[in-house]
């Protein structure tokens, strides 16, 4: 008696065990259908019967994150509950070992992520307190053992002006003899704002009879 089966994956034997000639990809191919035929070379004495394999999955992939998305994100100080920005990661496997879920993995104290992988902030940031962030997202699969993957963003804290200027001292005497000349520097005054910048104003007598002034504003470094 003769078997026959034609596939490039499998191979039939005369005592009829079905064998795998390569492993099997279930992400390539998920399933085969089989004609084997028997004969015993006689004419007309042949059979045939149909096997249908299906290849069931095993976790042997990664999640992916999608790498064309935005890595340099940024956000506004001082606002909770911000939307910041999006990560997706996929998984071809089949099942719970398909499922992606995603963690912060440092920072989960000032950063959040739903399960679609959008991120926002869980309270106020501040830029004069930190700047920026290299935010760590992992993202894993729904399997017993779990397979990971992470993901690095940059995230820039923007500035808003939630300083107000503050001159170097409360109060400032000063003694001008009688008669200076116009033009006479009286005073320099140094006022600090925020991001470190300092304004200068430079008072200088404008009538000498009447005590009034001009300034002129610097900005220094």
């Amino acid at each position: 008696m003769l078997l026959c089966v034609v596939c490039c994956c499998l191979s039939l034997y005369r005592i009829g065990l079905l064998l795998l000639g390569k492993p099997l990809d279930r992400e390539t191919t998920d399933q085969y259908r089989l004609i084997v035929t028997a004969s015993d070379g006689n004419p007309g004495g042949t059979s045939t019967t149909t096997v249908n394999i299906v290849v069931t999955d095993v976790n042997d992939n990664d999640p992916k994150f999608d790498l064309t998305l935005p890595r340099n994100l940024t956000v506004q100080e001082e606002k909770a509950n911000v939307f910041v920005g999006q990560v997706t990661a996929t998984d071809p496997d089949a099942g719970a070992n398909g499922l992606v879920r995603y963690r912060i993995v440092n920072h989960p104290g000032l950063f959040t992520i739903t399960e679609n992988g959008s991120i926002s902030t869980v309270v106020p940031l501040d830029r004069e307190v930190r700047s920026q962030y290299d935010l760590i997202v992992e993202a894993s699969d729904g399997a017993v053992d779990p397979r990971r993957t992470t993901f690095t963003l940059s995230v820039q804290v923007t500035d808003i002006d939630d300083n107000s200027p503050e001159f170097s001292q409360k109060t400032y005497v000063v003694n001008v003899p009688e008669n200076s000349p116009v033009g006479t520097v009286v005073l320099r005054l140094s006022v600090s704002v925020c991001l470190c910048v300092r304004v200068c104003l430079c008072v200088r007598v404008h009538m000498p009879s009447c005590a009034s002034y001009s300034y002129t504003e610097y900005l220094c470094d």
